[in-house]
């Protein structure tokens, strides 16, 4: 399949010239959907709006029309979705590639067709099933399902080619008058620009933000000098998701489970699919596996829930079988599931860093109440986790090594 730009790529999406507007909920929603489907209003049957999520995020909404005497089965299959942007969320995310990244898995038939952008959000077709829990990740037929599906996306979907738009380096030295010298390595846009521009979005009107801003800019420019060289150019990126928490995995609606929630073996042989595309961007493919393994604690961060050194051994086997099956390999097996447990391994620390900061931005944008602040600390523990272990600093001062890490050394469960 031709690489077109992505100004091609998204042309296709019709544009509806109008603002969901939260407070009005279900009467803005329709209206979208009327000036897209206008026969929905006149035919009969009523239209029904179920409000999936009012997430840290987005509003999605399920839409669907009721034909009279058709089963409930056959109006889903003309469902739609409607995700509405969260107010400044923006800061957090490119929308423009967003749309660019559902466009082409849409075009690969691992995401459900475009329908519509309204001015903040889109419109596309429902994909039927259940998002995965916790629980479920840690059951080999899942997990097994997820590597095999993470592994065609990362081996079917081209690297965008999208430029930075925004001077990263030039708002940072304004905020915070650092060295952004990192910032010279990188012309398109990926993961550590991302975390860049999360960086620079940091309030820094005290003396204890612009100190916490100054170490996380230390850190930063640490983990490019160390992952980018070793990662090589940008063509060595895939695609990456960056969000393979359990929620964004979809079992299908049809999968029969046991009566205590086990999955049978070869019960999700057509595999499952992933859904929200906010953060996809490109990345080392050792950051979006380490990323997926991380989010195995939950929301709650059960250490002892993250997948042992088998196990992972055993994930990236199936990731790398079904790698294979669309782009060759440039090394035997046996050797490049070594090399990218290896990677995986190292990169167990960097997720922490990137939530961590994404829940200081949500503090700062976010109408939603919560514990930002704690939400984040949690998160840069386990960085710190991982970077005492890479320093020797923890064994050097005789500390217990944390579960975290005592977890992810452990071979088998």
């Amino acid at each position: 399949m031709s690489q077109e730009p992505p100004e091609a790529r998204i042309a296709h999406v019709p544009r509806i010239p109008f603002t969901y507007k939260h407070s009005e909920g279900t009467e803005t929603a329709l209206d979208l959907v009327f000036m897209l489907y206008p026969h929905w209003k006149t035919n009969s049957g009523p239209v029904n709006v179920v409000c999936f999520t009012g997430g840290f995020m987005n509003t999605l909404l399920k839409i669907t029309k009721e034909i009279p005497g058709s089963p409930e089965s056959e109006n889903e299959k003309e469902a739609i979705l409607l995700r509405a942007y969260g107010n400044d969320t923006d800061i957090l995310i490119d929308r423009e590639m967003e749309v660019e990244t559902h466009a082409m898995l849409a075009e690969r038939g691992l995401a459900t067709p475009l329908l519509a952008r309204f001015n903040n959000g889109l419109l596309y077709k429902y994909l039927p099933g259940r998002p995965c829990t916790t629980l479920d990740l840690v059951q080999e037929p899942v997990w097994r399902a997820i590597a095999a599906r993470l592994g065609e996306w990362h081996a079917r979907l081209p690297l965008p080619r999208r430029n930075l738009t925004r001077d990263i380096k030039k708002g940072q030295s304004e905020q915070e008058g650092g060295d952004t010298s990192t910032a010279n390595h990188f012309h398109q846009r990926n993961i550590w620009t991302v975390l860049q521009e999360w960086i620079s979005a940091l309030p820094a009107d005290t003396n204890e933000e612009r100190n916490r801003n100054a170490t996380l800019r230390k850190e930063y420019d640490s983990l490019v000098g160390s992952f980018y060289q070793e990662s090589q150019a940008y063509d060595s990126f895939i695609h990456g998701h960056c969000d393979l928490v359990s929620a964004n995995v979809l079992i299908p609606s049809q999968t029969k489970t046991a009566a205590n929630g086990t999955f049978a073996d070869g019960v999700l042989k057509g595999g499952v699919q992933f859904i929200d595309y906010e953060y996809s961007v490109p990345c080392p493919p050792a950051f979006d596996i380490a990323n997926h393994f991380s989010e195995w604690a939950g929301f709650e961060r059960d250490y002892n829930m993250l997948p042992t050194r088998a196990t992972r051994h055993a994930f990236i086997e199936e990731y790398l079988r079904s790698f294979r099956q669309y782009k060759a390999l440039p090394q035997s097996m046996e050797v490049e599931v070594e090399g990218l447990l290896t990677e995986v391994d190292r990169f167990r620390g960097v997720p922490g860093f990137f939530w961590g900061i994404w829940c200081l931005v949500q503090g700062k944008i976010s109408s939603i109440e919560s514990d930002w602040s704690s939400h984040s600390r949690l998160r840069m523990e386990e960085f710190w986790m991982w970077r005492a272990e890479e320093d020797g600093s923890r064994a050097g001062q005789g500390k217990e090594k944390p579960l975290r890490e005592r977890r992810w050394t452990q071979e088998a469960s």
